[in-house]
C-alpha cells in the first residue's frame, strides 16, 4: 500500500481493500475538503485582499479598477497620484512665473550677432559692442 503525501492510502494489487482504509480515505478527504472551503470563503476577495491602502494585504482593484495605495514613505515605495502631484507642484511653484519673471545671482542669455534688430533680449556684451560701433561713427 502507497500513503500519498494527502494521506491517502493508495491500494496496490497485492493489498486487501478493507473498510476501514476506505473510510480513512474518505476522511482525509473530507477533511480537505473542508479546509479548502474555509479557505476559499473565508475572505471577501482573494486571500483577504483589498482595495484599500492596508499594511501586509494583498492588493486588488475595486469595482471601478482602482486600488488605494498609501502616499509613499520611502523611494521605493509606490507613489500615489496625490503625492506625485505635490511633488510636481512643489517644484512648478519653485520655478520664475512666465509673466515678469526676476531672476536672482547673474542670469545669463546668449548674445545676438550686431545689427540684431528683434525684439529679443539684448545682453550687456550686445550693448557695448553696438555702443563702441555707435561711437566709432560719431562725429
Amino acid at each position: 500500500m502507497i500513503i500519498l503525501r494527502s494521506g491517502i492510502k493508495k491500494i496496490e494489487v497485492s493489498d486487501n481493500a478493507t473498510v476501514a482504509n476506505h473510510n480513512r480515505n474518505d476522511d482525509l478527504l473530507d477533511a480537505n475538503l473542508q479546509i479548502y472551503n474555509e479557505h476559499v470563503g473565508d475572505t471577501s476577495g482573494v486571500h483577504g485582499s483589498t482595495s484599500a491602502a492596508t499594511a501586509s494585504t494583498l492588493m486588488e482593484r475595486d469595482s471601478a479598477g482602482r486600488a488605494k495605495v498609501a502616499d509613499p514613505a520611502v523611494a521605493s515605495d509606490i507613489d500615489t497620484m496625490g503625492a506625485r502631484d505635490v511633488a510636481i507642484n512643489a517644484a512648478i511653484n519653485g520655478k520664475a512665473p512666465l509673466s515678469s519673471p526676476s531672476f536672482s545671482g547673474i542670469p545669463s542669455a546668449p548674445t545676438a550677432s550686431a545689427g540684431t534688430s528683434t525684439t529679443q533680449l539684448a545682453t550687456t556684451a550686445f550693448v557695448t559692442a553696438a555702443v563702441a560701433l555707435a561711437r566709432t561713427y560719431a562725429p
